[in-house]
């Protein structure tokens, strides 16, 4: 199952990525690429170092529910409060990056769903458990909804704001799928705010390591 999603991580977009070049505009594919770009920075800040250490702490206690629920709902938490702030840069900084142009500050905020969709990134839990015929179907069914969707309603050069909101929905739908199939097995606990100091050390580390090089890249697409 593992194996299958990454080849349906592969052969998907080079088929949508085909269509979307033929058929779109390319300068204004060229602004989506460009807002990518930008999204592909403030990402990792929304989820802070999660995923990766989720992995590991999630594999741990997954044979005790009250510690798995415990878990679970510090990191969930974390990353609501993370996400939001986030975003909320990530809306604030639109000036920094972008003259007022409406095609690119419409691309711009649809995108945003994807930033915000991060609240609900919780395949880190699915890994942990080891969930990967679920994952391998719902890549799948989210895959061949986003092709059909992007034939269906991807029909001119300047379609790029549907497009985007295609995209961006289907990444939301893709993590609320995850996300209502864990809360059947896990459930969210109350959490004090001395329980989540411990956790900044190790997520910092986490966010650091697993992105050192991503500020150079993003740098050097930024301005190609």
């Amino acid at each position: 199952s593992y194996m299958g999603i990454r080849v349906l991580n592969i052969i998907f977009p080079i088929l949508t990525g085909t269509y979307v070049a033929r058929v779109l505009d390319r300068t204004d594919y060229g602004y989506f690429n460009s807002v990518d770009t930008i999204l592909s920075f403030f990402l990792p800040f929304a989820t802070y170092g999660v995923y990766n250490y989720g992995l590991r702490a999630i594999s741990n206690v997954k044979d005790n529910k009250k510690d798995l629920n415990r878990t679970f709902s510090s990191l969930f938490y974390l990353c609501i409060a993370c996400t939001i702030l986030t975003t909320a840069v990530y809306i604030l900084a639109y000036p920094l990056f972008f003259t007022d142009n409406p095609i690119v500050k419409k691309v711009y905020l649809v995108m945003g769903i994807q930033l915000i969709a991060q609240i609900f990134s919780i395949e880190w839990v699915n890994e942990a458990l080891e969930n990967y015929s679920f994952l391998f179907y719902k890549t799948a069914f989210i895959r061949i909804l986003m092709l059909v969707s992007i034939f269906l309603f991807v029909k001119n050069e300047h379609d790029i704001v549907v497009y985007t909101l295609v995209m961006s929905l289907s990444t939301l739908i893709n993590y609320l799928i995850s996300y209502f199939w864990i809360k059947r097995d896990i459930k969210l606990v109350k959490i004090h705010l001395s329980d989540f100091k411990p956790l900044f050390l190790p997520l910092t580390a986490m966010l650091v390591f697993a992105n050192a090089n991503m500020l150079f890249t993003f740098l050097d697409r930024l301005f190609l």
